[in-house]
């Protein structure tokens, strides 16, 4: 299977339409149609968006392999619900957190 089928077949599998799937990388909905006709190919920033909704690794988009996985290891579900609010938070919002988060553990190694 070629990777542009592979793509819109995982799409399907997620419950995307052609119309949903080009509202998530922002495009008109003749784009999914000119990959399919061979007139342009997804870039590289829409694979990874596509392979993060997915949740799904790149190599698996592009037919590299048959597996899957992200290869991202197993997160608690206190660490996803952490890193899905983390990714809600704007650029400034997330650096103030990482700066919170920094300045918890210098003060704990402060204490052992």
């Amino acid at each position: 299977m070629n990777y542009i089928k592979n793509i819109l077949s995982i799409a399907k599998e997620h419950g995307y339409t052609n119309k949903q799937l080009c509202e998530l990388l922002g495009k008109n909905p003749s784009y999914i149609t000119d990959w399919k006709n061979g007139k342009s190919k997804p870039k590289a920033d829409e694979l990874l968006i596509l392979s993060k909704e997915f949740n799904v690794s790149l190599d698996y988009l592009l037919c590299k392999t048959d597996t899957p996985t992200n290869n991202i290891p197993d997160l608690s579900e206190k660490q996803n619900e952490l890193l899905n609010k983390f990714d809600q938070l704007s650029t400034d919002q997330q650096k103030d957190v990482l700066q919170y988060v920094e300045f918890i553990i210098s003060k704990r190694e402060k204490l052992d």
